[in-house]
């Protein structure tokens, strides 16, 4: 609140935030200085800025993880919404690399706009067209606009209406990228931006640090692959694969991305089990540090050895129980308390589990949680393996059984969501539902280190269903309010959680299909066959899209040096005559004017 009192002495400026009050004085207000200066503080670029005291950089954050809260409801509210799904095409969303001709967008200030032309890149190009009208749709990697998967158009659909949240938290004075990823892969940000096609192929928002630090848990991660000699015949038609692919290249696919998935910390190794027993290839790998979410070194010999896995010539059925014997044996003990988790891959052709020999003991021990994901086959004649000893023998150490389903393995990070939704449900306990602030990494909207507030979002039944992210820039910040950011930012929940001393296991088996099992939101509801995304209507090139103000190739109109002078000689009189006036009208007796 601003409270101002003019008297015939002296202009008195009160200035009020939350508790905080300054007043601010001004002597002689009929002076001109004076007046450019009251107006200088209160309605230049950046307002008033006070500092009030340690506790400002707490609720700073405060705020944020309230903002960033809000976006993980409305997700939630909208994910029930099948409304949204029904009344798609009636409005389309903007796809990031697709643009439209007819955009509301302005010139903002950003950090770099590493679109300039190359005339103009020392000139300090530090604006951008933005939208801050609505957001822009990124897809994950190997996506196609015009054919998208159930799953990606669902979700795009779900969440039109989160820009009225968006709206609320980042504005044009003050760049703040905010953002919602699905479990899907569709990336929903704010405001919309636009990148170069290479950026929109490869952003993969499931593999971003402040994705995986909102619903990460320190963890030690096993994952066995059947090499069985079945695992080598070519899938069928409802995989929606090219000829010649085999569930064992399924399940290499599923591997290879789950590796990109796991945090700073983590502990990985790979088994490849068959008749002939189980082989690790290679010892534990210790994941490090987001240097590069897009390329982890070193991990980069672990799946190269994944993808040259070949299915056995024997075909007897493989042995999975000596691989969980064996890889059970293999975690280690580490500094940190971490989850340790076994998941399998398989078409469930393995030999069945004899109740003597099967390390259940073992299992209760090391307090393993085994999830077990099954390749479905057209030949299944038991497909949930009912008739086997799999189900009382997993549930008797509280594993989980699923059958994946066949198309949305060509989506692997979302044909395994149920994987996520434990470690996100885990995490989520860990901070009692509260936001979680990412590590530091380095942003894709700006050229800055950035540190990102998330919080999850999860569907009715409790799974998983994206996460929700704001950008913060300390850079940006003002050198007294960034130290106190800072040092209240180690007391807050950051980048990934130790997992808890204990841990409640339960047992999910699945022993029907998904959607009779546990309907999922607007699963009847009749997606629209196009008009999801919005069809590109602008061809123009990138930079003259994204280009304004010190970026804009465009020279100022010229102005003759006479009509230069006729309008600083006409500004100078106005100021003049209003200054004139307000003093001698401010300089009767007894008067104030309150505003």
């Amino acid at each position: 609140m601003v409270r101002g009192v003019w008297r015939c002495s002296e202009l008195r400026v009160q200035i009020r935030f939350s508790a905080t009050m300054v007043t601010w004085t001004v002597r002689h207000p009929g002076s001109i200085l004076s007046l450019l200066v009251i107006c200088a503080v209160l309605c230049g670029p950046g307002g008033v800025s006070v500092v009030s005291g340690a506790d400002d950089g707490s609720r700073f954050n405060d705020h944020k993880e309230l903002e960033v809260l809000s976006i993980a409801s409305k997700a939630e509210e909208n994910h029930a919404n099948c409304y949204l799904v029904s009344s798609c095409k009636s409005e389309c969303s903007r796809e990031r690399c697709r643009p439209l001709t007819e955009e509301h967008t302005l010139c903002a200030k950003v950090d770099k706009n590493e679109y300039c032309p190359k005339s103009n890149v020392g000139s300090g190009c530090n604006q951008m067209w933005l939208n801050y009208d609505r957001s822009y749709v990124t897809l994950p990697p190997n996506s196609n606009s015009d054919a998208l998967q159930t799953e990606m158009s669902k979700d795009i659909c779900l969440q039109r209406p989160m820009d009225s949240t968006f709206k609320t938290i980042s504005f044009p004075d003050h760049y703040s990228y905010t953002y919602y990823g699905s479990t899907s892969g569709a990336w929903r940000s704010f405001p919309g931006r636009d990148a170069t096609d290479q950026k929109c192929a490869n952003f993969e928002c499931r593999r971003r640090p402040w994705y995986l630090d909102g619903i990460s848990v320190a963890k030690q991660v096993k994952i066995l692959i059947d090499t069985g000699n079945s695992m080598g015949i070519g899938v069928t038609g409802e995989y929606q694969r090219p000829l010649q692919t085999t569930y064992l290249h399924v399940a290499i696919d599923i591997t290879s991305s789950l590796l990109q998935t796991l945090s700073p910390g983590d502990w990985v190794e790979v088994w490849s089990f068959n008749t002939s027993g189980a082989v690790s290839l290679g010892a534990p790998v210790n994941v490090g540090p987001y240097t590069d979410p897009n390329s982890r070194p070193e991990l980069r010999p672990l799946d190269n050895s994944v993808r040259a896995l070949t299915h056995s010539a024997d075909p007897a059925p493989s042995d999975l129980a000596t691989a969980i014997t064996k890889s059970v044996s293999s975690f280690q003990s580490t500094a940190t308390q971490t989850l340790k988790v076994i998941i399998v891959f398989t078409d469930g052709l393995f030999s069945d589990f004899n109740t003597t020999t099967f390390p259940t003991a073992l299992i209760a021990q090391n307090r393993v949680k085994i999830i077990l994901f099954k390749l479905p086959r057209n030949s299944d004649s038991d497909p949930f393996l009912l008739k086997t000893t799999l189900q009382p023998i997993l549930c008797g150490v509280q594993g989980s059984f699923e059958l994946l389903e066949a198309p949305a393995t060509l989506n692997p990070l979302y044909a395994i969501r149920s994987y996520f939704s434990y470690l996100a449900k885990i995490h989520e306990d860990i901070v009692e539902s509260k936001a979680t602030w990412s590590n530091v990494y380095k942003s894709v909207s700006q050229e800055l280190d950035a540190v990102t507030v998330t919080a999850p979002a999860f569907d009715k039944q409790g799974s998983l269903i994206g996460v929700a992210g704001i950008d913060v820039f300390l850079s940006e910040m003002e050198s007294r309010t960034r130290s106190l950011v800072v040092a209240d930012l180690s007391n807050r929940r950051r980048g990934t959680q130790p997992a808890p001393a204990n841990v409640t296991f339960v047992c999910s088996y699945q022993n029907q299909s998904l959607e009779a099992a546990a309907p999922t939101s607007c699963s009847s509801t009749l997606l629209p066959a196009d008009g999801v995304l919005c069809q590109a209507t602008d061809t123009r090139n990138l930079a003259d899209r994204v280009c304004c103000g010190q970026c804009s190739t465009v020279p100022p109109p010229p102005y003759a040096w006479w009509k230069i002078l006729l309008i600083c000689v006409a500004s100078l009189l106005g100021i003049v005559i209003s200054s004139l006036a307000l003093y001698c009208y401010c300089c009767r007796p007894n008067n104030e004017i309150m505003f």
